[in-house]
């Protein structure tokens, strides 16, 4: 190696890290990416245009395409039935000249078909059959043409005979003939329209020139006209080999025939356009030989006189969308340049000590407006700031001095806790920020309830509002009015702000107040004392001349309470209490009284209700009661009732009178096995219910 060459290629390696670390900075500059993204916009959009246009051409072209095809299918249905009709016209106008005095002269019969010497020039062989298949006369190019032929068993021949139309057959080769045949048939008429006799002729499909010519292109682009039967016979196609083979195994035909078949589809709906990935299908129905008729086209054929003008046309979009991303990245480069000058002015926004009103480039525009938007967020940045202090130092004296204890939480965690709350619960302040909020409640089981009770409030209402009772850090327990709510209600995790009010001593004084004897602490139903004064007062109603009206009461005793609180505790047994008052409730008027007279025991006054409607009442309680279940933690609890009926009357003038009779019934209904409804009446109780 030269000294020349050895001091030219650290050179050359230097100016290539050189120029590939500009790159690299090139690269990652916004500039060069807006660059990038227009360039490819314009190359992206100059594709999806082209794309979506040569795919819309393509789509009209198709379109018009199987619409034309389809007026070619319908005039091809047309005329082959209208030469269909002509043809059985013919035959028809034979049959027209058959009385039935010439139908039992076989000879006088045959010498008549002879004498239509145009109906063998159309025909193979026509035949004269009695409607019980017998051939009366024939006529025919061949003497093997339809010999032996049981028609009472041809379809066709059937529906003449029954129905009075003119019945096509399916192809078929017969003896003698090398070609494919159709048999026609039209019914004979006596004056009186009575079907005595079927005229048939033999057809042959192709020398006939019955069938449409099947023109075609075969090969990779293809279009062909083909005739099938309803059965799916082939009777007309380009490739002969096809002829009399299964319509169903015909590329692109043949999925549109199984799909019309799986639909069940009648012979009209069959008709139309069917536009398939790779075929345009068209099909029309004959009617006068129940035949088909379609045109398919496969969809490279009918496009590719386009295709071949979108590739012409796309070497001048590509030139097109060159010269376009060459101009666009003149003057995207040539736009941006303030934005360079914005970002290095932006940059020294960074720095403690600035001028906000100096050092900004000047820009029209949307850069303009940047710039000025740059310019006002500097200054308002410090005013922020100040607003935010003053309200942290609001916040803090918000819960410094606020009368009643304010809380935050998250993720069951003191995140805030106002002085009055620290107070309230014997912490100083900051002690409980951080901790978790079990802290405060006496047990973990009050801990996990009172959580569910918030979960299931929050679902219902969005907020929760209840007494619970906590504890102080010296272990001293209050109760506390607690009301709360997500601090963002569409954010769940952004925590529950807390009012917490001490409410112990206005609870001793409430609890005072409400322990009336009108009420039942338990299950706030009527308790013994106010029912006894209603039943009174419903007696001197019902024993009362002018206001006499019909009044019941029933005495319901809970059968298999007892275990219940021995099992669970009488917590359960208390909430099992809840509920049945509320079944109850459920089951009567808003007139009823339903009150609990001690214990397990219940009763329900009926003012103007009749015997047979308590009574009615009663066992809808019982199967309320049977049927009720109550799921407390691992166990499932049910229940029974024994219910006594008594209706007032004047034999039970008091309210002792009636108690001991609602009492007795009941204690039947225990005696007889529980789970029983007993009216009290003439000894011995009547039992409703075994």
């Amino acid at each position: 190696m030269s000294p020349v060459a050895a001091d030219t290629t650290p050179k050359l390696r230097s100016s290539r890290r050189s120029a590939w670390r500009w790159c690299l900075q090139l690269a990652g500059t916004f500039k060069f990416r807006v660059l990038l993204v227009a360039v490819m916009s314009a190359l992206l959009s100059g594709v999806a245009s082209s794309y979506f246009m040569a795919y819309e051409s393509e789509r009209v072209i198709l379109r018009s395409f199987s619409l034309q095809q389809r007026d070619e299918v319908e005039l091809a249905a047309e005329m082959l039935g209208s030469k269909i009709a002509r043809v059985q016209a013919s035959l028809g106008l034979m049959a027209s000249s058959i009385s039935p005095d010439l139908l039992e002269r076989p000879a006088a019969l045959e010498r008549q078909l002879h004498s239509h010497p145009f109906m063998l020039q159309m025909f193979s062989a026509v035949q004269v059959v009695k409607i019980d298949g017998t051939v009366r006369a024939r006529a025919a190019r061949s003497v093997q043409l339809l010999e032996g032929v049981d028609f009472t068993r041809e379809g066709y021949f059937q529906r003449t005979v029954t129905m009075g139309v003119n019945g096509v057959s399916d192809p078929s080769v017969s003896n003698g003939v090398s070609e494919p045949m159709v048999v026609m048939s039209v019914p004979i008429r006596d004056l009186g329209g009575r079907i005595f006799a079927v005229m048939v002729g033999a057809l042959p499909l192709q020398s006939s020139d019955l069938l449409p010519t099947a023109a075609s292109t075969l090969g990779p682009f293809s279009a062909a006209l083909i005739v099938y039967t309803r059965s799916g016979v082939v009777l007309a196609h380009p490739d002969a080999q096809r002829r009399l083979q299964q319509v169903v195994d015909e590329p692109g035909l043949g999925p549109v025939v199984a799909a019309w078949r799986a639909r069940g589809a009648n012979a009209i709906d069959a008709s139309g356009a069917h536009d398939l990935p790779r075929y345009l299908v068209a099909t029309a129905y004959v009617s006068a030989a129940d035949w088909y008729v379609a045109r398919v086209t496969s969809t490279d054929y009918a496009l590719q006189p386009l295709r071949q003008v979108h590739t012409e046309s796309w070497l001048v979009v590509v030139g097109i969308m060159a010269l376009c991303a060459l101009l666009s990245t003149l003057l995207i480069s040539n736009i941006t340049r303030p934005i360079t000058q914005l970002r290095d002015r932006a940059q020294r926004l960074l720095g403690a000590e600035h001028d906000p009103s100096a050092g900004w480039p000047r820009a029209r525009g949307e850069i303009g407006e940047l710039v000025q938007v740059f310019r006002h967020v500097t200054m308002e940045r410090g005013r922020a700031q100040a607003a935010q202090n003053a309200m942290v130092e609001q916040l803090k004296a918000i819960l410094k001095n606020a009368s009643v204890g304010i809380v935050i939480t998250r993720d069951r965690h003191f995140e805030l806790v106002g002085s009055q709350a620290n107070q309230l619960f014997g912490y100083a302040d900051g002690e409980l920020q951080g901790l978790d909020t079990s802290v405060l409640y006496v047990s973990p089981q009050a801990y996990a309830e009172t959580g569910e009770r918030f979960r299931v409030s929050l679902k219902m209402l969005g907020y929760f509002d209840g007494e619970v009772v906590l504890r102080r850090k010296d272990g001293s327990q209050l109760l506390v009015h607690m009301r709360g709510r997500g601090v963002n209600d569409s954010d769940p995790t952004a925590g529950v702000i807390w009012i917490l009010t001490d409410v112990t001593a206005a609870r001793a004084v409430q609890d005072q107040l409400s322990w009336t004897a009108s009420h039942d602490s338990l299950t706030q139903l009527a308790n013994r004392l106010d029912f006894e004064s209603r039943l009174a007062s419903a007696i001197a109603h019902a024993i009362h001349p002018q206001e006499r009206g019909e009044v019941c009461a029933m005495f319901i005793d809970l059968d298999r309470f007892k275990p219940i609180n021995d099992t669970a505790g009488h917590a359960a047994g208390d909430e099992v209490l809840r509920q049945i008052a509320r079944l109850l409730e459920s089951r009567v008027r808003q007139s009823d009284t339903v009150a609990r007279m001690g214990g397990d025991e219940f009763a329900i006054l009926l003012p103007g209700c009749s015997l047979e409607r308590a009574q009615t009442i009663a066992e809808q309680v019982r199967i309320g009661v049977e049927t009720w279940r109550m799921l407390w933690r691992t166990h499932t609890f049910s229940l029974s009732a024994s219910i006594g009926v008594v209706q007032l009357s004047a034999d039970l003038p008091d309210v002792a009178a009636v108690l001991e009779a609602a009492d007795s019934a009941c204690y039947e209904a225990k005696r007889s096995g529980r789970n029983q409804v007993v009216t009290y009446g003439a000894p011995p109780p009547v039992v409703l219910r075994a």
